[in-house]
């Protein structure tokens, strides 16, 4: 299974880049893949909002009988997380209520292990043990276990779910405390109303007229699709994030409509969304203010003013290139050579949008330099970053697993030594249709930076 911690891990460090965008289901998803806390906080949901919320109720209550049907184990999960924060910390009556709720709900737990459980031949950590193994064996290591990865294992991950799925899971999340103050709630539509299939279709097709995208690269885009309001959007109406077939959590479109399926706007006035254009909103934000620059850009320049290594690619190359190795160049071109940024050549020539524009590929030392993120600064006790990037490629390598095409980027994290790691991923750069550069990570290796042991190693799934 998917190393849900070290995506969390990776995604703690990238969500700045977040900052200012508007928020989707399909992220608050993603966020609820990094917190087995609960959710990000946002403000509390106005008045209104409940009020139409509350009209629900009486439909939703009419369906809960059968909504439970098989998904009390998720609920029993809920209730334990409500007592216990970790695994670790679960009661042995704690893993029995889970295995006595799975067992009802249809899932196949041998009876000898059942009454093993419920007799008195083994001693109380002995059935710890069987009730582990028990657990870990539908749902994967056991610091994974809690109420979300039991969904996403039973029912596949939250992009996929029915509406019927989404509503219970974050409706139960709500009345067990669970959900915070986050403000989206996710609603049934009534009769009368768009199926899911319908608003699905809606959307695609809006897409590909606006984009004038074939058919054949339609049918690999899915739907995830909500029915919901929020304190922005206190009528209900249609959000559908749509995704390609190799990646879920990768949404390539989203698309507003009303309650009755026309194409609607956002608070800033676009109908259909992209990753790009979040990008250029973003940049717009930061250019209304006094400066005229880019965050981006004014990192950028600060590169060059500091007379920072500039290379470029003399053969055919059009930008100009802050790593030798830039992933973005074919190998044939590589090494990149070494420019003047006084030069004539230098003026003719756009900065890189992978080694320029993402710094997520600067090396360490350049990150703390140039104040990318927030993190404490290496030790000196610390092994360097050549070595961990070589202790990542070895404990893979070993492995055999080839990332001899991925690029590495390393971060890192912790207050003292005895918390501080390394995050040494191993990433494939990928240009979109709209010539966004995306990073695709694909392996990490958790490595403590005193003593350079493994702390884990997990193949991601966060494509950025």
């Amino acid at each position: 299974m998917k190393d849900k911690r070290i995506e969390e891990r990776i995604q703690h460090s990238l969500n700045a880049e977040l900052s200012g965008l508007r928020t989707t289901s399909c992220q608050r998803d993603q966020f609820f893949e990094n917190a087995t806390g609960g959710y990000k906080v946002k403000k509390k949901i106005s008045t209104v909002a409940i009020l139409v919320a509350a009209l629900m109720l009486f439909t939703v209550t009419a369906l809960a009988v059968g909504f439970l049907s098989g998904w009390g184990h998720i609920e029993q999960a809920m209730d334990i997380a409500v007592e216990y924060d970790e695994y670790d910390e679960w009661s042995l009556d704690a893993k029995i209520r889970l295995i006595t709720s799975m067992r009802e709900d249809g899932i196949e737990i041998s009876e000898d292990d059942w009454l093993a459980l419920q007799g008195d031949t083994l001693t109380e950590q002995e059935k710890h043990s069987l009730a582990n193994n028990i657990l870990t064996s539908y749902y994967g290591d056991q610091e994974y276990i809690w109420f979300y990865t039991i969904a996403t294992v039973d029912w596949g991950e939250p992009q996929t779910w029915s509406l019927e799925q989404r509503y219970w899971f974050f409706s139960t999340m709500r009345e067990k405390g669970l959900y915070g103050d986050y403000s989206w709630i996710d609603l049934l539509p009534e009769k009368g109303d768009l199926t899911q299939a319908q608003a699905e279709s809606i959307a695609k097709q809006a897409v590909a007229e606006a984009f004038e995208l074939p058919e054949d690269e339609m049918v690999n885009l899915h739907g995830d699709v909500s029915f919901f309001i929020t304190d922005e959007y206190e009528i209900p109406r249609w959000q559908i994030c749509l995704y390609r077939d190799d990646n879920v959590w990768a949404t390539e479109y989203t698309v507003l409509l009303t309650r009755e399926g026309e194409v609607t706007e956002d608070p800033e006035g676009l109908g259909i969304l992209t990753p790009a254009h979040e990008r250029q909103r973003r940049e717009e934000r930061e250019e209304s203010t006094e400066n005229t620059q880019t965050v981006s850009e004014i990192t950028a320049q600060a590169r060059i003013n500091a007379n920072d290594p500039v290379y470029y690619n003399p053969s055919s190359g059009t930008y100009y290139h802050f790593l030798q190795d830039c992933p973005l160049v074919h190998s044939d071109y590589l090494p990149l050579t070494a420019l003047d940024p006084d030069s004539e050549e230098f003026q003719r020539l756009t900065p890189c949008p992978a080694c320029v524009q993402r710094n997520e590929l600067w090396s360490m030392q350049d990150k703390i330099r140039y104040g990318i993120g927030d993190w404490m600064t290496p030790q000196p006790n610390w092994i360097g970053e050549e070595k961990a990037l070589g202790i990542a490629h070895t404990t893979l390598n070993d492995r055999g697993i080839d990332v001899s095409g991925l690029y590495p980027v390393i971060y890192w994290s912790g207050i003292k030594d005895d918390s501080a790691v390394y995050y040494v991923s191993f990433v494939s750069v990928e240009t979109d249709n709209l010539g966004y550069v995306r990073l695709n990570f694909r392996y990490t290796v958790e490595i403590e930076p005193v003593n350079g042991l493994i702390v884990s190693i997990g193949e991601s799934d966060i494509r950025w």
